[in-house]
């Protein structure tokens, strides 16, 4: 693949399916070498990735670190609201659903798809290290 920017889904797609399962297998040092031109990204614990939500067009490889998905449980209404306060206790807004970490690869159903998250992506370790695509 030439060096270049993945600007629409049909790239990412074609990106997704060459290289994606090789990508959890490779060192950092391994990506850095590949052809395609890809934005580094650091983001420090807290900090949102991609927010529920909203629209995102970019795809996310973990480098190092570790990721937090979330579920804004607000986002239900006030009908939901009663079920999220007994499922995780009273006033709780966010709910973890997972931790990911080197070698994931997120954001691609949205990115994809061109539709909105339908979950936040927030930094869990101190620094995470992302490659943007």
């Amino acid at each position: 693949m030439q060096k270049e920017e993945l600007k629409n889904a049909t790239e990412k797609m074609s990106f997704l399916i060459r290289y994606g399962p090789m990508l959890r297998k490779m060192d950092p040092e391994e990506l850095q070498e590949k052809e395609v031109l890809w934005q580094k990204e650091l983001v420090t614990r807290g900090c949102p990735i991609i927010s529920q939500n909203q629209p995102n067009n970019c795809i996310y490889i973990v480098l190092k670190g570790k990721v937090n998905i979330l579920f804004d449980t607000y986002s239900l209404g006030p009908g939901w609201l009663h079920s999220a306060d007994q499922l995780m206790g009273d006033g709780q807004r966010w709910l973890k659903i997972q931790r990911i970490n080197k070698g994931f690869i997120f954001g691609e159903h949205s990115a994809l798809n061109q539709v909105s998250s339908d979950c936040t992506f927030e930094a869990a370790s101190s620094e995470v290290l992302l490659y943007k695509i």
